[in-house]
């Protein structure tokens, strides 16, 4: 990773540029659109030529999005948590349906006590994924949607950000090692560090089923 000071304002990149322009998101945004402007017809032949020699443009493009949407989201917590009450408020009747689903769910699979869940927090030094030693939940390893059951041999502590990332999968080494990272990642940002960076990371394109 290199650090080079953008060209139009005291921005430090951690990224090449493979254009050469060292140019932050912001000036870059601004400097395409001043080209546009200055070169309407030029620019409209540009796009429409680029267009035609990617036909599948968007399917080609879709992990780097994926990666860029994830980055965002890790490097912004206030806004993903601003975003999760907005949808919670405008699908109230979604959420409480949810909610009814997984306490079924939980009956059978069977419920666990307080006492239980300590118990099984106590057996673990940090996260069964990324081995921090923040606070700690009760996780399913075989979720209860797939037929998980709440006993000893299929119950970890995990942090909340693996937890969150886990979902309801049933995970193999190669989604354990990205969770990890990514789980890491969100500590940094949340421990102090203003920005993270994980463009094209296999391991966590591999995670996210993008092709």
């Amino acid at each position: 990773m290199i650090n080079h000071k953008c060209r139009d304002c005291p921005t430090i990149i951690h990224e090449t540029n493979p254009n050469g322009s060292w140019l932050c998101k912001p000036c870059s945004k601004v400097d395409k659109a001043r080209y546009r402007a200055r070169y309407v017809e030029k620019a409209k032949a540009q796009k429409i030529a680029w267009l035609k020699a990617h036909p599948n443009w968007e399917k080609e493009y879709a992990p780097r999005r994926r990666l860029l949407q994830l980055q965002r989201d890790i490097n912004n917590p206030e806004m993903v948590a601003a975003r999760q009450k907005r949808y919670v408020e405008s699908h109230k009747d979604k959420t409480r349906e949810d909610i009814r689903r997984h306490q079924k769910q939980y009956r059978i699979a069977g419920t666990l006590s307080d006492d239980k869940k300590k118990e099984i927090i106590a057996r673990y030094d940090g996260c069964a994924i990324c081995g921090l030693k923040v606070k700690l939940g009760v996780d399913h390893i075989t979720p209860v949607s797939k037929g998980g059951k709440s006993t000893d041999d299929n119950l970890q502590a995990l942090c909340p950000s693996c937890n969150s990332s886990k979902g309801d999968r049933i995970l193999d080494e190669v989604s354990k090692a990205a969770i990890k990272k990514l789980s890491l990642l969100r500590h940094q940002v949340k421990t102090g560090k203003k920005e993270v960076y994980i463009i094209d990371d296999s391991e966590v394109l591999a995670f996210l089923d993008v092709e």
